[in-house]
């Protein structure tokens, strides 16, 4: 897992002419990504599952794309409702 979110940063970086974009995710009956270049709505169908580390919730997608939320970085919300929501949306296969 620790290599998906490395590969996830090397392509932020590489999208974003080396500096960390920005994005304000939003959690209810869907995944919406938004920056101020660009939004990104993703469907719970599309969710493979999502694993924990120390510091990061990742959510793994169809098609080897990830999404790490850092567990501290919460607006409205916690970590550990962003779990309950995830638990409860992401279809089981």
């Amino acid at each position: 897992m620790r290599k998906n979110i490395k590969a996830e940063k090397e392509r932020a970086l590489l999208l974003n002419k080396e500096e960390y974009p920005i994005f304000n995710i939003t959690i209810n009956d869907k995944i919406t990504m938004k920056s101020d270049k660009t939004e990104r709505s993703v469907p719970f169908e599309s969710v493979k599952g999502f694993d924990e580390t120390d510091n990061f919730i990742v959510v793994f997608l169809q098609g080897k794309m990830t999404i790490p939320l850092k567990k501290d970085s919460f607006i409205k919300g916690s970590a550990d409702e962003c779990i309950e929501i995830l638990n409860s949306n992401i279809i089981k296969k």
